[in-house]
């Protein structure tokens, strides 16, 4: 192993960042994944001391240990899962190491860290295997739940003033809030579909840049071929984006016109307020999460055909025989992720 190999956080973030495939624009290239430096260290950290206290990749459980700083705690840990990387196993370095007495690493720690204590110290293949478990958390194949405000919560949001000089500005502020949590949702959900066109588009990249190169080995190139036939028709499946509207000004009016007629105390207004919205918001969210589901499964069946493709390449590649030419292919695979 080459010192080389080995990289500290600050720079595997700036890696982390970035797209598998990145284009022309910085902004799309350095966003991929938008989790702070924080939330990343915290994955880390949690894989580390999930890993010393025995649990396995894709294991979370939560578990008591002794910190740094020798406090008792009880935490939910996570190991994520691990890719190796051109034939490199993951390895991270960091102070854990010495905290669990963890004699093989700290011999690397003399051998690698020059001074002071490591703050993550990371091969490729480690990076290579939290990018897509940051990948997984950001771009999640589940629909994300959306909150809706409770009776109690527009109730007591409601002064006995505002009942009567502000209705209408209260029911507006609560249903456009409403509309721009789901409204955060939708975009959320174009996003992950994006991504996975990206996804599909590099590797249609990938064929086409080898196909220039495929013409004495048939076999390869006819594979090559029906993945992307294949990958074609998913991307088709995922270019139109997804909307959700509903008419708030119309429920204004129709809540205003039922409210005016009313005559009734105080608390009696509050409660016929906060049921109306309540009511209101629980029937837009249940035909909301109908429509987002339907589209949802568009996308949950192009990442799945997609997965499929890409064993389809590595297995069509694996049967090369010469070994430098099948590792050339399968290096061009890992630039875009795919192992």
């Amino acid at each position: 192993m080459d010192e080389e190999q080995l990289i500290y956080f600050d720079e595997a973030f700036k890696q982390l960042k970035k797209n598998w495939f990145p284009n022309d624009d910085p902004c799309y290239n350095d966003n991929y994944i938008t989790l702070t430096r924080t939330s990343i260290q915290s994955i880390i950290k949690k894989d580390i001391v999930g890993r010393y206290l025995g649990l396995k990749d894709g294991e979370r459980k939560k578990k008591k240990y002794t910190d740094l700083n020798n406090e008792s705690k009880i935490e939910d840990l996570y190991v994520f899962p691990k890719y190796n990387f051109r034939n490199e196993e993951p390895l991270i370095l960091s102070v854990w190491d010495e905290h669990f007495n963890n004699k093989k690493l700290m011999s690397l720690h003399e051998k690698y860290i020059k001074s002071g204590r490591p703050n993550y110290l990371m091969n490729n293949a480690y990076v290579f295997s939290l990018k897509h478990e940051l990948e997984r958390r950001q771009y999640p194949l589940k629909s994300i739940y959306i909150s809706i405000d409770s009776k109690a919560q527009i109730r007591n949001s409601i002064s006995d003033d505002d009942a009567k000089s502000h209705f209408t500005e209260l029911i507006s502020e609560t249903l456009n809030n409403f509309n721009m949590r789901i409204q955060e949702h939708v975009s959320i959900h174009n996003n992950t579909k994006k991504v996975e066109c990206d996804r599909l588009n590099s590797i249609i990249f990938y064929i086409n840049n080898k196909l220039k190169i495929l013409d004495k080995n048939i076999q390869l190139k006819n594979s090559f071929l029906t993945e992307k036939e294949n990958i074609n028709e998913l991307m088709d499946m995922l270019k139109k984006d997804f909307s959700f509207n509903f008419n708030t000004e119309e429920k204004i009016q129709n809540t205003i016109e039922k409210y005016s007629k009313c005559n009734c105390r105080i608390d009696q207004e509050k409660e016929y307020i906060s049921r109306e919205l309540y009511d209101f918001e629980t029937n837009i969210i249940k035909k909301y999460y109908v429509l987002i589901q339907e589209d949802n499964t568009l996308r949950k069946k192009a990442f799945f055909e997609r997965k499929k493709s890409e064993t389809a390449l590595l297995r069509a590649i694996s049967a090369i025989q010469n070994s430098e030419e099948r590792k050339y292919y399968l290096s061009g695979l890992e630039i875009i992720g795919i192992r």
